[in-house]
């Protein structure tokens, strides 16, 4: 966190969870951040756990786009999805 804090913000680019993260490793870096900038800034990081200010379905969210995008893709190509 110390090495992006100055491209990195609520305002600025908003951190998201990638391969082999999770819920804790957002949760740590928003404290980082918080610490660095010396303030509170819950909407600075996706993925957080729900009960600190995370969404429910935030895990499922990327599994589900790429399905949706998978779906309209098939539809243009005049196939249809089966089994």
């Amino acid at each position: 966190m110390r090495q992006v804090f100055k491209n990195v913000g609520p305002f600025l680019d908003v951190p998201a969870p990638d391969v082999m993260t999770n819920s804790q490793h957002m949760l740590w870096m928003l404290d980082e951040y918080e610490t660095l900038a010396g303030g509170h800034y819950p909407g600075f990081i996706t993925g957080k756990p729900v009960g600190m200010g995370g969404s429910f379905g935030r895990t499922e969210a990327t599994g589900f786009g790429v399905m949706f995008c998978v779906r309209e893709a098939v539809k243009r190509l005049g196939r249809e999805m089966r089994g």
